[in-house]
């Protein structure tokens, strides 16, 4: 065997070893993206990096009068930054269902021994995991929507880091027929996610209280008993969650098992998170380029 045969195979041995090893990683360490959310990405890049570029893009180039490199701006928000924020609150979500998922059935499992009478309810404290993966997902839904601010404000060459602010940051600029496109989907999907953007300025959302007041808990877990089941869950918490006056509060996500009804917040979360996400590519849509 020459020198060149044995480095060669040396070479292959090492890659070899180094994907086992990666692969253990990806497991161990790793988060991957829904494939449906993966692939809305994947076309995004697609169109940001088609050749020839489109031209609504070939704008955002410098030249001698634009020194301000807006489409690396662009391309790094939209399908970088923006992309590893909606990830974190992929994330932090699978956490807490996991989480929620195991709670209600260690309690489900246990409840018959409680031998609680009609009427009576137990609320448990200390289910501080849960409420720190909630208060990381609230965080993460916002700074993924500021993220996205700053693409859609580097598509019409305005400095935007706020997605309150957003809807004034492009308010005229050109192409005008997108920016009020892109104003009107903005105004019209404010109460679809108003529990991280509220509908006025002067409102508090979760989101803010958790980064300038109080933390703010998932919701007590609370077991109670009713006159022919039992009802295990979380209430109150951010989403002020609750199983009666449905008219005025949230309601979670209910199902029954063997005469326990189980109330989950993840799923109402998950729900929440969808608005959000197509939100940001219907946006996108509106410009042209999803």
């Amino acid at each position: 065997m020459t020198n060149n045969e044995q480095e060669y195979r040396e070479g292959l041995e090492l890659y070899a070893r180094a994907q086992r090893l990666l692969a253990t990683l990806r497991d161990s360490v790793g988060f991957e993206l829904a494939e449906g959310t993966r692939q809305r990405f994947l076309r995004l890049h697609h169109v940001i990096n088609a050749t020839p570029r489109l031209p609504i893009l070939e704008r955002l180039v410098p030249t001698r009068d634009l020194h301000r490199h807006w489409l690396r701006i662009f391309t790094d928000s939209a399908i970088g930054y923006t992309q590893e924020g909606l990830a974190a609150c992929y994330y932090h979500l699978n956490n807490l269902g996991s989480l929620e998922s195991e709670m209600v059935t260690l309690v489900v499992s246990h409840v018959d021994e409680l031998r609680l009478q009609p009427g009576q309810v137990m609320a448990v404290g200390n289910t501080r995991r849960l409420d720190f993966e909630y208060q990381a997902f609230v965080l993460a839904v916002r700074r993924t929507l500021e993220y996205f601010a700053v693409s859609v404000g580097a598509f019409f060459k305005r400095e935007a880091h706020r997605i309150r602010g957003l809807a004034d940051s492009i308010r005229g600029s050109e192409p005008e027929e997108i920016s009020t496109r892109a104003i009107t989907r903005l105004n019209a999907s404010l109460n679809q996610i108003a529990y991280v953007l509220p509908l006025a300025e002067q409102m508090t959302t979760i989101r803010d209280q958790l980064a300038h007041w109080r933390p703010v808990p998932a919701g007590t877990l609370n077991i109670t008993r009713g006159p022919d089941r039992i009802y295990v869950g979380l209430l109150g918490g951010g989403q002020n969650l609750r199983l009666w006056n449905s008219e005025v509060e949230v309601r979670p996500t209910l199902r029954e098992e063997n005469g326990v009804v189980i109330g989950l917040l993840s799923p109402l979360l998950a729900d929440e998170l969808t608005r959000v996400e197509d939100f940001m590519f219907s946006v996108y849509a509106d410009m042209g380029l999803a």
